[in-house]
């Protein structure tokens, strides 16, 4: 038994290892933008309580 797990949009089929490699980059880069913002928003909480920063 054989599994078709390809993707058909419209007239574009793309096979397996494309699909593959299109959801591991989309999954790298919303992984990298989750983990900037994260790591930005606690730079600026921790940056926030040092004295002197009042504008």
């Amino acid at each position: 038994m054989t599994l078709v797990a390809s993707l058909t949009l419209g007239n574009l089929v793309l096979d397996n290892t494309t699909v593959l490699v299109l959801s591991i980059a989309t999954i790298a880069f919303f992984g990298s933008f989750i983990f900037i913002s994260r790591t930005n928003d606690m730079k600026g909480a921790l940056l926030s309580l040092l004295p002197g920063r009042k504008k």
